[in-house]
């Protein structure tokens, strides 16, 4: 009983001591600088809550318009509505969103014409959306039968959809962002265009702001704080911040003299927080057995019991003592079930999933054996494929692996393993960080032709060595061009491949994807290598213009296209564009293949001369690297079980 009470006694001695030395001792120093704080220390904070403010209301205005786009961006990828946007389904789908959110008011659909295609609209919304096509509004509109209101519309199109949607959204949560910022009175919060225009909040009026924080606001590309204005005008503390999405800027403003209000205010308040912090110290000193050393000792007693260790167990030392033990052992029985959860495929652990091939689930795996990171492809069947189905595709997977190693090239992704047994079957392959071309072209929608050229350079050197190795790749696009943050480019996906000497091709099966498939496949024949060479075409013309030339609403009519149209020159479109590397590109998008450009290896030969000449180079750009991880991926722990 003495050992316990003195045990208590030493936790209350240090408990008050920590009082003292947490609680009151930094109170007193700050007390202690408010008190000494001069006018202008006063003002350098008042600027920075108001960069913060603007910050955090920029990014959550941002973050809004962003979220609603990304909604348009949605729309305009979902298949059913891509291939009929009037067909029933498709209305199914506009109606449920619409009635799913009760801020949407309006969804309108347009061709690359602008032409509307199909409007969904509330009972009340009657307006049409065609007078703002591609225009992004805030601020009030005229709405047929009920005059000026507070709307957002938010349009968009991803670089491979052929639609544009459009949405009119209730724009009071941007005002409400605006009005229910906290700055302390006099202070204001507005959203402006570029041109200088007040959008937000409703009723604002552009002149509360000083001219030349209205000329930051217009032309600043990050964040700024200081002291505007002039003394016959006033002059007041205020902030700017651009946002990081749209042509819109956040501003803040507050008198100066408020400021300074402020600053005699905090030093009343300092000196009565140092008479209330003593007092709360007393009678946190007196309260501290009941309330804390008893508590300690019942928390030690139930986490001894959870973590499964007898009363003796973790007894000796402190309360505090016991308590660290028991969460120690707590954590290691939380390790111990965490790695016997792990799974792996062979010998290689499954970190994440990287992504969807067109012959399985690629994910992001560990060779343990060899401490590497690695590419796993796996299919795995269903048990209700037949025994020959799921046969054919683990030797299709088997095939692809053969194919790759036959040729090591710096420009293909190299293969490490393959594996088929059961209903399981993968490859482990090199891992490429970064991005496929495909998602680098939706980040940067078009690609500078410099770089466009150094991307197509790598790529036919990769397709010739297929071709002088006897295959044809069959499914050349940009979601099958990876670019590494190393600076790498390299082609993958060979999972449809097929030997040039093959047999003829049936007519009523096609490998490859539509829109980048070569005219002569589109009508039921072989194709040869002069198909990838229209398929890298095509790719080079949709990074370099932001749109595949070919891809219509529906497979058919893409097909059709792919047939029928021609594709004017990139010249036309690109100014500057070296003249040899656009004659290049409408030489392999020619309809006929024999009139078509020779080879891969000869288009790599003239697109390496340009190379050299033009001293043309991609590197990964720093701010992807940014969003990206950096550095080296990390080492998984090793685990205690496998299989």
């Amino acid at each position: 009983m003495a050992g316990r009470l003195s045990r208590g006694k030493s936790i209350l001695v240090r408990a008050v001591a920590a009082l003292i030395l947490v609680g009151f001792a930094p109170l007193l120093f700050t007390a202690y600088r408010l008190i000494g704080i001069n006018k202008h220390g006063m003002e350098d904070q008042v600027l920075l809550t108001h960069t913060v403010a603007a910050r955090t209301a920029g990014e959550r205005i941002d973050a809004f318009v962003e979220a609603w786009r990304a909604r348009c961006n949605a729309v305009s990828m979902n298949e059913i509505v891509l291939a009929d946007a009037r067909s029933p389904e498709a209305s199914e789908i506009l109606q449920s969103l619409l009635g799913g959110d009760a801020n949407l008011a309006a969804i309108e659909i347009f061709d690359p014409s602008g032409q509307r295609v199909i409007a969904i609209r509330s009972r009340e919304f009657e307006s049409d959306l065609s007078p703002w096509f591609g225009r992004p509004i805030l601020g009030q509109v005229e709405i047929a039968g009920r005059g000026l209101e507070r709307w957002l519309i938010v349009s968009s199109r991803l670089p491979d959809s052929l639609a544009t949607v459009q949405m009119i959204v209730d724009a009071r949560t941007i005002d409400q962002v605006l009005i229910g910022a906290e700055l302390g009175p006099q202070a204001e919060l507005g959203l402006i265009d570029r041109n200088g225009a007040i959008l937000a909040p409703q009723g604002r009026q552009i002149k509360s702001f000083p001219p030349d924080l209205i000329a930051f606001g217009k032309s600043a590309t990050f964040v700024g704080a200081g002291e505007f204005g002039t003394k016959e005008t006033g002059r007041v503390l205020g902030a700017y911040f651009p946002l990081p999405n749209h042509a819109w800027a956040i501003l803040s403003r507050q008198p100066i003299d408020v400021a300074q209000a402020v600053d005699r205010k905090m030093k009343r308040e300092a000196r009565t927080s140092l008479a209330l912090s003593l007092g709360l110290t007393g009678v946190l000193a007196g309260l501290a057995y009941a309330q804390f050393v008893r508590p300690i000792r019942e928390l030690v007693a139930a986490q001894r019991k959870l973590a499964g260790g007898s009363s003796a167990a973790g007894a000796g030392g402190s309360e505090i003592q016991q308590l660290k033990d028991t969460f120690e052992m707590i954590e290691r029985r939380i390790r111990d079930q965490e790695d016997l959860g792990r799974v792996f495929v062979g010998r290689y652990q499954v970190l994440g999933l990287l992504g969807r091939g067109g012959m399985g689930v690629v994910f992001h795996g560990f060779d343990s054996r060899l401490e590497r990171h690695v590419a796993l492809k796996v299919v795995r069947t269903a048990d209700s494929v037949s025994t020959s189905e799921r046969d054919e595709l683990i030797t299709a997977l088997k095939r692809e692996a053969v194919m790759i190693a036959k040729f090591n090239h710096p420009n293909v992704v190299n293969v490490y393993d393959v594996e088929g047994e059961g209903g399981t079957a993968y490859i482990a392959m090199e891992l490429v960080e970064g991005l496929s071309l495909e998602r680098y072209l939706a980040r940067r929608k078009r690609i500078p032709w410099m770089e466009a050229l150094v991307i197509g350079f790598a790529t036919t050197k990769a397709i010739a060595a297929a071709h002088e190795n006897g295959i044809v790749h069959h499914d050349i696009k940009p979601g099958n061009v990876l670019l590494g943050k190393d600076g790498s480019i390299k082609v993958t996906d060979f999972g449809i491949s097929r030997p040039v000497s093959s047999g003829p091709q049936r007519s009523d099966v096609v490998f490859g994807s539509p829109g980048y498939l070569s005219p002569e496949a589109c009508k039921g024949r072989r194709m040869g290598p002069e198909g990838d060479v229209f398929a890298l075409g095509v790719t080079l013309y949709e990074i370099l213009i932001g749109i595949n030339p070919f891809r219509r609403n529906t497979v058919g009519a893409t097909i059709r296209a792919t047939i029928d149209e021609q594709v004017p020159e990139v010249s036309s479109k690109i100014e500057g564009i070296d003249p040899k590397f656009s004659s290049v590109i409408a030489l392999m998008l020619e309809k006929d293949p024999l009139k078509r450009f020779g080879s891969a290896a000869a288009v790599s030969e003239v697109f390496g001369e340009i190379v050299r000449r033009t001293g043309a180079r991609w590197e990964f750009p720093e701010s992807l690297l940014t969003k990206q991880s950096a550095g080296k991926l990390p080492r998984p722990e090793q685990p205690t079980v496998s299989s």
